[in-house]
């Protein structure tokens, strides 16, 4: 009931929220479910009920006044209490778990939009329905807790939009996405600067913006999804749940359908249809990774195996060049050898070695050497042979 009420059973005061009044100086707004028992004095019960509204766009019984039994009716408060408060702490869970996800790997942006928006979601869903947000914050002003509730669902669609944006941005235009940015950017300005009643009437409004802008995201989902874009198909399903939760609650907005919220409902559909589509792509991401490990440490074993290898080529071929070396510095050192003063006898033209033995001039320059020598005698040396031993004078 919005936005101040009181409830009179048989002339007894059974509920109330806010204060009555005739004017707006003598109203205070607010709301807030209630469960109350009464007992029925008699065959009939008169129940009346008084409401006043002088700060939002619309006013009166928001929702169908449910009787039954007292564990019934506690029973179905229960229940709806307990929904929300499981969307909000699943919101919660998948939140911190993908702001960890950005945390840890900085360049993929689309963890970081994903936890935000769920956090958004937190927010939405305990200032709606039971709005369990009064009994964590019970100083919360009324219109303070509308005000949460607004710019939640003015900075949703932005949200959504930039998540898609990081995932496809092959077909999302970005000056669109800015324009939603700043489109909704104004609403919540406008949220925070005016009063309750002058920004409650921007709502209808804004839900035609969002509307459209909800459809061009979906225009963008089905080209990528056209296009075989990794995860676009499954995206499209989550995002079409949330699309028939959206148009469900424009419509109960303006009142032309008397169905429940189906805004957080469809969110946790969607949010969780892509925390598993997150999900398999950093497994597929990390499934990469390690095969790329395996394909490096293969790679290294490889490289170690040619290293060794050109190693042991270099080494037996260090000590060729080594073994050449000392042979080279030996023949060298005969070479030397050969260079040097050699003591040699005048008369018979013997050697003198280190040693001090004499040897034929032949013997150790072969000795010395790669020399090798063989006899004659020459013309002079045989006319002179000739003439000592007589065989001049017989020819």
């Amino acid at each position: 009931l919005g936005t101040a009420f009181r409830v009179f059973v048989d002339g007894e005061l059974a509920s109330h929220a806010g204060v009555v009044g005739r004017s707006p100086e003598k109203s205070v707004p607010g709301y807030s479910p209630h469960t109350f028992n009464f007992q029925p004095k008699g065959e009939t019960v008169e129940i009346v009920i008084q409401m006043s509204n002088f700060h939002h766009r619309s006013g009166g019984i928001w929702e169908s006044i449910a009787f039954g039994h007292e564990q019934a009716i506690h029973r179905m408060s229960d229940a709806s209490l307990s929904i929300e408060l499981f969307l909000a702490g699943s919101f919660a869970v998948m939140g911190f778990y993908h702001l960890g996800l950005f945390l840890m790997r900085r360049k993929e942006a689309s963890p970081l939009y994903f936890s935000l928006l769920c956090f958004l979601l937190i927010l939405y869903t305990l200032t709606n329905g039971e709005m369990y947000i009064q009994d964590v914050i019970p100083s919360l002003s009324w219109s303070n807790m509308v005000r949460i509730d607004y710019a939640a669902a003015f900075l949703g669609i932005p949200l959504i939009g930039h998540f898609v944006f990081s995932l496809f941005p092959k077909f999302y235009r970005r000056a669109l996405l800015n324009w939603n940015w700043a489109i909704g950017f104004c609403f919540v300005v406008a949220a925070g600067v005016t009063d309750v009643y002058t920004f409650s009437h921007l709502m209808p409004i804004y839900e035609v913006i969002a509307l459209l802008f909800v459809c061009y995201i979906l225009y963008v989902l089905l080209r990528s999804a056209i296009h075989r874009q990794d995860g676009a198909s499954s995206f499209i399903l989550g995002f079409a749940v949330f699309f028939v939760a959206l148009i469900n609650d424009i419509l109960k907005s303006v009142y032309l359908v008397p169905v429940p919220s189906l805004i957080p409902v469809g969110f946790f559909i969607f949010i969780f249809s892509q925390a598993f589509a997150l999900s398999s792509r950093f497994s597929k991401s990390f499934i990469a990774v390690e095969k790329l490990s395996l394909t490096l440490d293969e790679a290294n074993r490889n490289l170690e195996a040619k290293v060794y290898d050109r190693t042991v080529r270099l080494a037996e071929a260090s000590e060729d060049k080594q073994r050449k070396i000392e042979e080279l510095e030996l023949a060298l050192n005969e070479i030397k050898a050969l260079k040097g003063i050699l003591p040699i006898c005048s008369y018979c033209k013997n050697i003198r070695d280190d040693e001090g033995s004499w040897e034929q001039m032949e013997a150790y320059i072969s000795s010395h050497s790669d020399t090798q020598f063989s006899h004659g005698i020459c013309p002079d040396c045989l006319v002179k042979v000739s003439k000592e031993s007589g065989m001049d004078k017989q020819d």
